[in-house]
């Protein structure tokens, strides 16, 4: 019994020069919160973010100089910490991202820029809310961070590499778009469309004056802007807003609302379907706490076998097409 008694105090003891350790190190930004799991020095993260976000962003101007730098320099450094940071937050909040639209495009139309090969230009524009989320997870499940980048410098060559091999494959399999590849059998034409009228805000006929060439005489202004709706659609949303405040009746409606109007009719039924038969049925079965504290783990093992199950039929297609392409 002394022994035990011993050894708990022992372990108390330990515990509290730990969390003393933390509590002070936790005061300082600047320094690794702890020495032996492989935390690097805040400097080093700046410059690991600074100097290629540099280099990208000198590459993009030097390609494309049609580009203002300013421009450049302000979404490498200046959007792009801020969304990342938002979007980390958010997660660890609601476990949500979120992400401003067509910020490159409307960087790329008020930046007075013409021509089509901006569209094409190495953009250092980036979110990187989920490479917070995964440092985390690696951190609470006690990954060392350098065995962590042991691992990518090893799977990002092999990852390279396997992907040529099977870009290739799947080039030479059939022709795309064909009966073989349905999903870009269907929606090519739609894609290809929508892209081209977007390259339209900034195309420049031959011959003609850039200078005297403005986005509201592109085909993208005539066509895809129309003022009435965007303003209808604000004044909506921001009467519905105000309304839903004052009488108490829940803002979430109006997101799911905007969010079901970019979806797909199948993926929302579904999602409605699926939302009411946890409200009605398994709250009720096994109590809400049950149920929201066990949800998280049934969705993380329902998209584990998706994904499983989309891997392996992929490979079935894969193996189906080299198959039957062979002259035997």
């Amino acid at each position: 019994m002394a022994r035990g008694i011993y050894a708990t105090m022992k372990e108390r003891r330990q515990a509290q020069a730990a969390r003393e350790q933390d509590a002070a190190m936790a005061g300082s930004l600047w320094t690794p919160p702890r020495p032996g799991r492989g935390d690097f020095p805040m400097w080093v993260a700046i410059l690991g973010y600074l100097i290629p976000s540099a280099a990208v962003t000198a590459l993009c101007y030097y390609l494309v100089p049609q580009i203002p730098l300013v421009f450049l320099i302000g979404i490498a450094f200046l959007y792009s910490p801020f969304i990342a940071y938002v979007n980390a937050r958010l997660l660890g909040i609601a476990g949500q991202q979120i992400d401003i639209p067509f910020i490159r495009e409307s960087a790329f139309m008020l930046s007075g820029a013409k021509g089509v090969n901006i569209w094409l230009a190495p953009m250092p524009l980036n979110n990187y809310g989920g490479m917070a989320q995964a440092f985390r997870v690696n951190e609470l499940t006690g990954v060392n961070f350098r065995s962590l980048m042991k691992a990518e410098l090893v799977a990002t060559p092999v990852l390279f590499i396997l992907s040529l091999l099977f870009w290739g494959f799947i080039w030479k399999s059939g022709p795309i778009p064909s009966e073989a590849y349905p999903f870009a059998q269907v929606n090519w034409t739609l894609n290809s469309k929508n892209q081209v009228l977007l390259w339209s805000s900034t195309f420049v006929p031959p011959g003609e004056d850039e200078s005297k060439r403005s986005i509201l005489d592109s085909q993208f202004f005539k066509q895809a802007v129309h003022p009435k709706i965007i303003g209808a659609g604000f004044l909506t949303t921001v009467t519905a807003f105000t309304i839903f405040s004052v009488v108490g009746l829940p803002i979430l409606l109006i997101y799911g609302f905007i969010r079901g109007l970019g979806g797909l009719p199948h993926t929302m039924f579904l999602e409605i379907v699926g939302a009411l038969v946890g409200r009605f049925y398994f709250r009720r079965k096994f109590g809400t706490q049950n149920f929201l504290r066990t949800l998280p783990i049934i969705i993380a093992g329902y998209f584990t076998g998706v994904g499983l199950i989309s891997m392996a039929t992929i490979a079935m297609t894969l193996i189906q097409q080299a198959v039957s392409g062979t002259p035997f």
